[in-house]
């Protein structure tokens, strides 16, 4: 709404709302893929009787996450500014930003050798 003809009212309402993604994982560029050891894995011995054969083979140090995808922000901004009499201004904003799929490394007991995918299972509300 514009200014009346005698100059003494201004209304405006605003709001926007929007999505926004995060990639930024730290070092691990490529969380969702997963991690095999095919030298370094530790050997067995197999056999029957005296013939026993020692072997290796490969190791999983991470799974593979297909449902690993972008950390996702779900934005939302409304505002309201008021003029008066051309001298008194008010301006009221609320904002709300609610995160999820954020991403997260769950700690697993120390005797299982692998890691345990990255999860997307928190969700921050900002208000």
């Amino acid at each position: 709404m514009e200014t009346d003809k005698t100059g003494y009212f201004n209304f405006k309402v605003r709001g926007s709302y929007g999505l926004v993604g995060n990639d930024q994982i730290g070092s691990d560029r490529f969380a969702y893929l997963a991690i095999v050891n095919l030298t370094e894995s530790p050997s067995y011995t197999t056999g029957y009787g005296g013939s026993t054969t020692s072997l290796s083979g490969p190791t999983y140090n991470r799974f593979q996450n297909n449902e690993l995808t972008w950390e996702v922000g779900n934005k939302l901004n409304v505002g309201v500014d008021l003029q008066l009499f051309n001298s008194l201004n008010i301006t009221v904003d609320g904002f709300r930003e609610i995160r999820d799929n954020i991403f997260q490394q769950k700690k697993i007991p120390y005797r299982i050798i692998w890691e345990l995918p990255v999860l997307k299972s928190t969700v921050i509300s900002l208000k």
